[in-house]
């Protein structure tokens, strides 16, 4: 990383070296957090064997009815992952 080079090489600071190379400090100590959203997977697929033909805003109306924690966001990112948003077949009958 460019910035630890800095500060070994250099003698700089965490400060000025961050400053030399244009990034935030803050990112190196940024560390990721695992999302676990197997209750949402779950939810979501039950509801939708359930209610084949619903979309995502009554599947949203139904965890917020059920009072369940996840928001929009995050109900529409894993309902985009489970790649429910694609059109689907119509239904020939």
């Amino acid at each position: 990383m460019v910035v630890q080079s800095l500060m070994t090489e250099h003698g700089m600071s965490q400060r000025r070296a961050c400053a030399a190379s244009g990034i935030a400090r803050s990112t190196l100590r940024y560390r990721p957090v695992p999302r676990d959203d197997s209750g949402v997977i779950t939810f979501i697929q039950t509801y939708m064997a359930l209610n084949p033909r619903h979309g995502f805003g009554l599947l949203y109306d139904s965890a917020r009815h059920q009072g369940k924690p996840w928001g929009k966001t995050v109900l529409w990112r894993v309902y985009c992952e489970l790649k429910l948003n694609r059109k689907r077949a119509a239904n020939p009958c």
